[in-house]
């Protein structure tokens, strides 16, 4: 405001003298100027033409040099983003491309080397060749064409969109096959396959059926059959099986059997005495038909033993049992039973043996029983109660006491008779536990032999040497005694059986 405000004072006030001098000074100078303006002027005008023509060249050059460098920052520009592309482009390439060779590489790791499966299973699905599940993994192989009984390696081709693969399915049979088998029965000279004593068989494969030992079919035999079974995968079972080979004219023999003599009133024990032997069965049936016996009335009648073994075989064989009246003297038989089940029960203690039981009754009767030559034989039960109340008697006494009490006792046994030029001899076989032996309960021998469960070797060697011919017979129709005797078990105290001999 304050310089505006001077400027308007100058104008208004004439100029100071200084002020004035100034001005003429400035317009000489202006004037001068302006003279040689004007004669310069033409060749300025020629000059500044020649300067526009270089300054327009220059500014041509100039463009023409923009140009260029923007053409080039073009191109440059242009080639920078073409490799930024095909850089990006590279980099996307490989991108896809690692990432479809880590989704090849995972298939193919996927993919199991083999699936093993028990023959006879349902066949697998697609999942059983892979590690993990893997969505639309498909099975190319014919599944169909692959039984589930076809032992071995079978290689099965897998697929996801284009990629193949292999795998391998193990089929195996682990295994053992089952089978029952059933005893069979053939007659002489029939034969049987290994397969024909199977019930039933089964595996997932096929089972070949043999013997372990082949049978001879040419023999009369009861034996155990081994039939083994083995399927394709080498798994065994072994089964068993009881096989019977018969011949139909071996029939069981009958033996012990004898006619009977009672009295009226008086009971019978047609089994005492009767044994049956068989080639095959060791215990056959055997069967007596009495009906025909009438106890209560005197005369003779007719009794049948019929033996069958397991096979059907049977035999027969018969007796008569003669009914007599009662003489006069007669003693009844339940008394000699009475006095039998009183000596039983001072002699039977408990939890005897077999043979400690039947050791007690013959020596009872061996030590109680006097010895006499001779004896009468009409009334085997008037003879035995009189022995029994202590009465003497010969070898047949002794024999019939002992095998009242045996019998009593529960005992099978039967007297035994040997006649000889010399005279008869009487002793008994007893069974025990199964087997026959010789029993002699007469007190007639030296000390050199207690004939008690003795085997027929025995009482030979024994009568050989001291008592010839006693017991030299053939024992048929009599059961043999076995080979060895038990006899021993009794003869711990040798004080005890001393007072036998």
């Amino acid at each position: 405001m304050e310089n505006a405000e001077k400027k308007e004072l100058n104008t208004e006030n004439p100029a100071s003298p200084e002020e004035t001098g100034k001005s003429e000074t400035a317009e000489k100078a202006d004037s001068a100027e302006k003279g040689d303006a004007s004669e310069k002027t033409e060749t300025e005008e020629k000059g500044d033409a020649s300067k526009t023509d270089r300054i327009s060249d220059a500014v041509s050059a100039r463009s023409a040099k923009n140009k260029e460098f923007l053409e080039n920052m073009r191109k440059a520009s242009k080639k920078k983003r073409k490799k930024h592309i095909i850089l990006i482009t590279i980099m996307i390439v490989l991108a896809l491309a690692g990432a479809a060779a880590w989704i090849i590489i995972r298939f193919y790791n996927n993919i199991k080397d083999r699936y093993v499966m028990e023959a006879g299973n349902p066949l697998p699905g697609v999942d059983a060749f892979l590690q993990v599940p893997w969505d639309s993994v498909e099975i190319k192989t014919d599944m169909k064409a692959i039984q589930t009984t076809d032992l071995g390696e079978h290689t099965i081709e897998l697929s996801w969109g284009p990629l193949q693969a292999t795998s391998k399915l193990i089929i195996q049979d682990t295994t053992a096959p089952a089978g029952k088998t059933e005893d069979k029965v053939l007659k002489l000279g029939e034969k049987l396959e290994a397969k024909d004593f199977l019930v039933y068989m089964q595996d997932a494969t096929k089972i070949d059926v043999s013997f372990v030992n082949p049978p001879d079919f040419t023999k009369e035999v009861v034996t155990t059959v081994g039939i083994e079974l083995k399927d394709q995968g080498g798994n065994k079972t072994l089964l068993t099986a009881d096989l019977t080979i018969y011949d139909e004219k071996n029939v069981p023999v009958i033996k012990g059997t004898e006619n009977k003599n009672v009295y009226v009133g008086e009971s019978i024990s047609y089994r005492a005495g009767v044994t049956v032997e068989d080639a095959l069965d060791s215990n056959p049936e055997l069967t007596i038909d009495n009906s025909k016996v009438d106890l209560d009335t005197p005369g003779i009648y007719q009794v049948t033993y019929t033996a069958t073994d397991f096979v059907d075989r049977s035999s027969s064989a018969s007796i008569s049992v003669h009914v007599n009246e009662k003489p006069a003297n007669y003693e009844d038989t339940e008394k000699m039973y009475t006095l039998a089940d009183d000596i039983l029960k001072k002699e039977i203690k408990p939890n005897m043996s077999e043979i400690e039981k039947a050791f007690a009754i013959f020596r009872w009767v061996r030590l109680e029983i006097p010895w006499i030559g001779t004896g009468s034989h009409d009334n085997d039960v008037d003879q035995a109660i009189r022995a029994m109340e202590g009465e003497s008697g010969d070898c047949f006494t002794h024999a019939l006491v002992c095998k009242i009490l045996l019998e009593r006792e529960g005992f099978v046994c039967m007297v035994i008779e040997k006649i000889t030029d010399t005279g008869t001899h009487y002793w008994l076989k007893v069974q025990i536990n199964g087997n026959w032996f010789n029993m002699d309960p007469s007190p007639i021998y030296i000390r050199q032999f207690v004939p008690f469960l003795s085997t027929d070797a025995q009482l030979k060697e024994y009568a050989d040497k001291w008592r010839p011919g006693l017991y030299a017979l053939e024992l048929d129709p009599y059961p043999p005694a076995v080979t060895e005797s038990p006899a021993d078990v009794v003869y711990k105290d040798e004080d005890y059986i001393m007072t036998l001999r």
